[in-house]
């Protein structure tokens, strides 16, 4: 267990609330954790309304949670790409720093064109999206803001073109470039495109303790595949689902960076 969480509120409604922005607010890195699935618990009709029993998760998820059960909204999607435009503009203020400044922003292979028009407001479609805290050096936390509707967006990675961030729990990757450098971007060689759900990379530089998988060997979700070596602390990795081994790449003692493909599956 990493930590017990306790909220509460004038009524239900609030300590729900509380409770929501407390887990979006974790910041774990390099353990596997359970906060997609609170975090969508949060959000089921059910648990809000209190109309729960012993076999509420048995019901409700009997083939055990997964990405299935992930369904943004329109308005959460326009959230992440306003959060993402914002990021850019925040770091790339060299080639930026102009209002309004017009983001080229793509995600789900969709991309979409944002105005930026202050450090603290973006606009989407016509759409005003205001953040109460925005992206600045230490701070990785969005406060975000449409209509009445606040949520917090948190940034996990960024480079010049690539994001990564989560909201409710889940990584989102984002590609982000100016006007002119997404009209260059159709002569660029296009990166691998990696499946994570068959693909285990490491998530942190160290040493492979053990490596318990074999090519043409089967696994099953939930199987412990990996421990890596880091800090001093063995971190155990497990099968993200069922299959067969195809590849393997590391054995028992090798060094491994971040993002190091640690075995994949057919």
């Amino acid at each position: 267990m990493i930590a017990k969480l306790v909220t509460w509120g004038k009524n239900r409604q609030e300590a729900l609330q509380t409770m929501a922005n407390a887990l979006d607010s974790y910041v774990i890195h390099g353990l596997n954790h359970n906060v997609p699935f609170l975090r969508n618990i949060l959000d089921h009709p059910r648990f809000k309304a209190g109309d729960l029993n012993t076999k509420f998760i048995q019901d409700e998820y009997p083939d055990g949670f997964s990405r299935k059960y992930l369904k943004l909204t329109d308005s959460e999607v326009e959230r992440l790409y306003a959060s993402a435009a914002t990021t850019f503009w925040k770091i790339r203020r060299d080639l930026t720093n102009r209002f309004p400044c017009t983001v080229c922003v793509t995600f789900d292979q969709k991309t979409r064109e944002v105005v930026v028009k202050s450090g603290n407001e973006v606009t989407i479609d016509g759409k005003s999206i205001s953040f109460v805290n925005a992206f600045e050096r230490g701070n990785y936390f969005f406060d975000t803001v449409i209509g009445n509707e606040k949520a917090i967006v948190q940034l996990i990675k960024r480079t010049s073109h690539h994001l990564v961030l989560q909201y409710k729990g889940i990584k989102y990757d984002f590609e982000v470039r100016t006007p002119r450098e997404e009209a260059l971007q159709q002569y660029m060689p296009q990166p691998e495109v990696i499946d994570e759900e068959s693909v285990l990379l490491a998530p942190m530089p160290g040493n492979i303790f053990s490596i318990n998988v074999r090519e043409g060997e089967k696994v099953a979700q939930g199987q412990e595949v990996c421990v890596i070596e880091a800090m001093k602390m063995q971190n155990i990795f497990y099968a993200k689902k069922d299959g067969m081994v195809k590849k393997v790449y590391v054995k028992q003692g090798d060094a491994v960076q971040a993002e190091q493909k640690i075995y994949e599956l057919e």
